[in-house]
């Protein structure tokens, strides 16, 4: 029940109500970790440059006109990201609209056990929404759900595409023609990249498209996570991740990484393919490609990794991986479990009207 007439407020956690909140989801989200080392690494990714100062914020569901209004009914996170939106060429003109927009991030969306089965998560979401429309009507918001399509689609944020790739670790071999890259590489590449991006929204096309800038503070909290992961989840290895990715010899492609040592089969993720060869031979593309494929498999068989992950490859990158894993080769469409979801705040949302550009595993934070 949401409107004028509802009883129920959303309102932002107190530094103690997130604790708890922490405590009771721990059971979910810190799979090998203690509680207290939970909270730890929850506190440290909201330090980085994306997170401090307002980037993250709380949110908790209460009803203040029970006798217990500050029992947390439901509890979620938002982050702020940095965006673009392409819009179709005004008339008379020929270039494409691109506007700077901060979006946010849903995540951790969390109903105590004592609460479930009441609609909690549903109220939560739906003064959410109109509290994200209010604070920025030309934005958009997104999220990743874990229980299918359905639920967040009737609340505004539709699906969209949510496939993925993944191939074993038991192709690495040397590796020829790459550089490996470090935390200092990353500002001046990811600011390359964006700027890229830029360049490509301003083509004109018919419909609306947006991006998740894949900026340096959103790759330190990727690599800020599993840096603090990793002496807990491989203690053998005496020693944070030091190579966040790989580039090619011509610096014109590289792909960023992260490790995620957690649950059953750990998986290196590629974050970002980024390609500043648009144009070039797509065999040749394929070619480079397999290489920084190798650097990535190369680095998951040393920490011990299962599998290499990509989010909604496209044709070269699913052909370079068949090449460097001997054809075995995954192709996965998504149903229930990380499905991007996204809610524009003023107009349509779903795939027919919105072009998601850069799709990838980094905007998952």
């Amino acid at each position: 029940m949401t409107g004028p007439e509802s009883p129920y407020a959303l309102r932002p956690a107190t530094a103690a109500e997130i604790d708890y909140i922490r405590n009771l989801n721990a059971e979910m989200w810190a799979k090998d970790l203690s509680v207290e080392t939970y909270h730890e690494r929850e506190r440290t990714i909201g330090s980085t440059t994306l997170t401090r100062n307002g980037g993250i914020r709380s949110w908790v569901l209460v009803n203040p006109n029970s006798d217990r209004p500050n029992d947390i009914l439901s509890s979620c996170e938002t982050i702020r990201k940095h965006t673009l939106i392409s819009r179709p060429p005004a008339p008379g003109t020929k270039e494409a609209r691109v506007s700077e927009a901060d979006a946010q991030g849903i995540g951790s969306v969390f109903t105590p056990k004592e609460h479930r089965g009441r609609g909690y998560a549903g109220i939560l979401m739906a003064l959410l929404k109109e509290k994200l429309m209010r604070e920025n009507e030309e934005g958009f918001s997104v999220l990743y759900s874990d229980i299918g399509k359905k639920f967040y689609a009737k609340h505004g944020w539709m699906p969209h595409a949510s496939a993925h790739i993944e191939f074993p670790v038991d192709g690495a071999g040397p590796v020829e023609d790459v550089r490996y890259l470090h935390s200092s590489d990353l500002h001046a590449l990811c600011d390359k990249d964006v700027q890229a991006l830029r360049q490509k929204l301003r083509k004109p096309e018919s419909h609306t498209r947006v991006t998740f800038l894949p900026d340096w503070k959103t790759m330190e909290w990727h690599h800020a996570r599993e840096e603090f992961v990793a002496p807990h989840a491989r203690p053998n290895m005496r020693k944070k991740p030091e190579n966040k990715g790989a580039i090619s010899a011509d610096g014109k492609r590289w792909i960023i990484w992260n490790r995620d040592f957690m649950g059953d089969e750990p998986t290196l993720y590629i974050l970002r393919v980024a390609n500043m060869s648009e144009g070039q031979d797509p065999m040749e593309g394929v070619r480079e490609i397999s290489k920084l494929f190798k650097a990535a498999l190369n680095e998951a068989k040393k920490w011990g990794l299962e599998k290499v992950v990509l989010w909604n490859p496209d044709d070269e990158t699913i052909e370079a991986a068949k090449r460097v894993s001997s054809g075995k080769v995954e192709y996965v469409e998504r149903d229930t479990d990380s499905i991007p979801s996204l809610m524009m705040h003023t107009g349509e949302s779903g795939m027919e009207y919105i072009e998601w550009l850069g799709n990838e595993k980094y905007v998952s934070t």
